[in-house]
C-alpha cells in the first residue's frame, strides 16, 4: 500500500495547487479595475495514481494551466458591433456640427430663411417708389447681406470638410500605430509561448488594442495559432506573420486626402468603423447640403438676373463687361463656351440702346441670339456691324469677357442700356448667361455677390421695363419671385425659394435625428455585448472572494491532513 512518506507528498502537492491558486486569485481581484484585464482560471489536475496489487491510489494535484477566461465568439461580435459603433459616432457627429452651422444663423434671426424674406421685400418696397434712391441701397444692402449668408455658411460647411480631412489623417495614423503595435505584441507572445511561458498579460494588450483598431476601421481578426493573430481590413490583410501593412493619405486633385495602400497605392476598401464615417461624412453627408446650397444660390442669381437683365435703372451705362467670361471666344455660347448658365441660351434676342444727355433715343439695335452657334466673337462683331454706321456704341473681346463701350460718334453724355425703347428685353437669356446688366455675380453659394456695377452705383438697379418714370414692372417681377415655383437642383417637384430652403432644414433634422436614433441602438449594443463579455471574463469581486474562501479551507485541509500524518508518523517511529 501507498507509504506514509507518499501521503505527505500528497498534502504538499494540494498545498502548493492551493497556493498557486490563491495567488492567481489575488492577481485577479488587483486588477478587478484594470482595462482590457481578462480573469484568470487555475485548472488542476490529478496526478499520476499509483497502484498497489489490485487497488489504485491517487498521488496527489497538480496545476495543469492557468487559463484566460475568453469567449472568443464574444470577441467577434463585439468587434463587429464596435465599427458599425464607430462610423455611426462619426456620422452623428457630422450632422450635429451641420446642424450648429445652421443654427448659428438662426439664434441671430440672420438665417437664409430670414434673410431671403428680408431681400424680397426690400423689392417689394422698391416697387411702390421705384426712384427713390434709399430705397435702391437697401436692396443693395439686403443683397449683399443674403449673398453674404451664403458665403458663410458655404465657408462653415466646408471648414467642416476640412476638420475632417485632417482627421482622416490622424486617424489613418492611428491605425497605422496600433497596426504596429498588435503586430509587435504578437512577436512577443509567439516568442514567450514558445519558450513555453504563459502570456495572459501580452495577449489581454493585444486584444484591448483590437477592440480599439476595430472601432476605427472595423477590422476582422484571425487565429493563426501559436499565438500569432492575422488582422484583415475588409478582407485585406493588415497584420499578419512579421507583416504589417500600412496605410497612407494621398492629397487627391480636389485637395483632400485619399487613404491607400502604402505598397500598392490601391484605395482602402472600408466596411465600417470611425474613418468609414468619416470619409462618407467628408464626401457624401457635407457635399450633399453644399450641393442644395448651391442650387438654391444659384437658382436665385438665375431668376433676378434673368429679370434684371431686362430691365433699366435711374442711370444708364457708359461702358458694361461682362460679369462671367467664356473659355474660348469662338466656342458656341449655349453648349461649350465654360458658361455657368450656357444651358439657360436660347434662340432670341437682346437690345441695345443709346441715349443722349437729355434721355432722347439716338440709336437702338437688336443683337441676335442662335442657340449653337452664336459666339462672343460673333456678338461682338454684330454689335460692331450694326452701330457701325453711327458710332455710338463699340464692342471689344479681351480674357473671355466682352466689353461695351461708347464709340466714338456718341455725344457727351450718352448712355445705353440693354432695353429696347418699347421695353422688349432679353428673350434669349444671353444677358443673364454672359453677366451684362445683372444685379448678382457668381454661381453658386461660395462666389454669389452683387455686381461690382450695381454694388458702385445703386442707380442702376433695374425696376423698369421702359424709360418712363415710375415704371416699376421690373421690380415687382424680382419681388414676385418669393411666391413663384422652381424645379430647384435635382428636386423633382417644383417649389418656392423658401420652400426649399425650409425642406433643406426638414431633411438634415430628420436625418440627423435618424443617425442619433441609430448610434444610441448601436450603443445599447455595443453595450450589451461588453456587460456579456465582462460577466464572462471580467472580475467578479463577489465570485472571487467565494473561490478564495474554498481555496481557504482546501489549503487549511491540506495542511491538517499533513499534520496528521506527522502525528502517524511519530506513532509510528516511536514503535520502532
Amino acid at each position: 500500500m501507498a507509504s506514509l512518506f507518499s501521503s505527505l507528498n500528497t498534502g504538499r502537492l494540494g498545498l502548493l495547487a492551493q497556493q498557486y491558486t490563491m495567488n492567481v486569485l489575488g492577481n485577479n481581484v488587483a486588477n478587478v479595475s484594470t482595462e482590457g484585464y481578462t480573469r484568470r482560471r487555475v485548472v488542476l489536475a490529478p496526478t499520476t495514481p499509483t497502484q498497489v496489487g489490485q487497488f489504485v491510489f491517487g498521488t496527489g494535484v497538480k496545476v495543469e494551466d492557468i487559463q484566460r477566461v475568453r469567449d472568443t465568439f464574444l470577441d467577434i461580435y463585439l468587434r463587429n458591433e464596435l465599427g458599425t459603433f464607430g462610423e455611426l459616432g462619426r456620422s452623428n457627429a457630422a450632422y450635429k456640427q451641420i446642424e450648429v452651422v445652421f443654427n448659428e444663423l438662426t439664434g441671430d434671426g440672420r438665417s437664409l430663411s430670414g434673410m431671403m424674406a428680408e431681400f424680397w421685400n426690400a423689392w417689394h418696397e422698391l416697387s411702390t417708389e421705384p426712384e427713390n434712391t434709399a430705397m435702391r441701397q437697401t436692396v443693395v444692402s439686403n443683397g449683399g447681406s443674403l449673398a453674404g449668408t451664403f458665403r458663410y455658411v458655404n465657408d462653415r460647411l466646408n471648414g467642416l470638410r476640412a476638420d475632417l480631412n485632417t482627421t482622416i489623417r490622424t486617424t489613418v495614423s492611428g491605425i497605422n500605430d496600433l497596426a504596429v503595435e498588435i503586430q509587435t505584441l504578437n512577436n512577443k507572445i509567439v516568442e514567450m509561448e514558445n519558450t513555453p511561458h504563459e502570456a495572459h498579460d501580452l495577449r489581454d494588450q493585444r486584444d484591448l488594442l483590437l477592440d480599439q483598431l476595430s472601432q476605427l476601421a472595423g477590422v476582422t481578426v484571425r487565429d493563426l495559432g501559436g499565438g500569432e493573430m492575422a488582422v484583415f481590413v475588409n478582407g485585406n490583410l493588415l497584420v499578419s506573420a512579421g507583416t504589417v501593412r500600412t496605410l497612407e493619405t494621398v492629397v487627391n486633385a480636389d485637395g483632400l486626402y485619399d487613404v491607400c495602400w502604402a505598397d500598392t497605392g490601391e484605395n482602402v476598401s472600408l466596411s465600417s468603423g470611425e474613418l468609414e464615417g468619416l470619409l462618407d461624412a467628408r464626401d457624401t453627408t457635407i457635399p450633399a447640403y453644399v450641393a442644395r446650397l448651391d442650387a438654391l444660390a444659384a437658382q436665385i442669381i438665375k431668376e433676378v438676373n434673368r429679370l434684371h437683365s431686362q430691365g433699366n435703372g435711374l442711370d444708364r451705362y457708359t461702358t458694361a463687361t461682362t460679369g462671367n467670361a467664356v473659355d474660348d471666344a469662338d466656342a458656341a455660347l449655349s453648349a461649350a463656351a465654360g458658361l455657368v448658365f450656357e444651358d439657360q441660351i436660347q434662340t432670341g434676342s437682346f437690345w441695345l440702346a443709346v441715349y443722349d444727355a437729355n434721355g432722347a433715343l439716338l440709336d437702338e439695335q437688336e443683337i441676335s441670339i442662335t442657340a449653337g452657334a452664336s459666339t462672343l466673337s460673333t456678338v461682338a462683331a454684330e454689335v460692331n456691324a450694326d452701330f457701325l454706321a453711327g458710332g455710338t456704341l463699340q464692342t471689344s473681346v479681351s480674357n473671355g469677357q466682352l466689353t461695351i463701350e461708347l464709340g466714338a460718334g456718341a455725344p457727351a453724355g450718352a448712355s445705353f442700356s440693354f432695353v429696347k425703347s418699347d421695353g422688349t428685353g432679353d428673350t434669349s437669356n444671353a444677358l443673364m448667361a454672359l453677366g451684362l446688366n445683372t444685379f448678382f455675380a457668381g454661381e453658386d453659394s461660395q462666389t454669389i455677390s452683387i455686381a461690382t456695377e450695381i454694388e458702385a452705383n445703386p442707380n442702376l438697379v433695374a425696376t423698369a421695363d421702359s424709360t418712363a418714370p415710375g415704371n416699376n414692372t421690373i421690380a415687382t417681377a424680382i419681388a414676385n419671385l418669393r411666391n413663384q415655383a422652381f424645379t430647384i437642383g435635382t428636386d423633382a417637384s417644383a417649389c418656392t425659394f423658401g420652400e426649399y430652403y425650409e425642406m433643406t432644414m426638414s431633411t438634415l433634422a430628420v436625418e440627423s435625428s435618424r443617425e442619433g436614433s441609430l448610434l444610441t441602438n448601436q450603443e445599447n449594443v455595443v453595450n450589451a455585448f461588453k456587460q456579456q463579455r465582462e460577466a464572462y471574463s471580467g472580475v467578479n469581486l463577489d465570485e472571487e472572494l467565494a473561490h478564495l474562501i474554498a481555496v481557504e479551507h482546501a489549503y487549511t485541509a491540506s495542511a491538517r491532513y499533513i499534520s496528521t500524518i506527522d502525528q502517524m508518523l511519530d506513532t509510528l517511529l516511536s514503535i520502532a
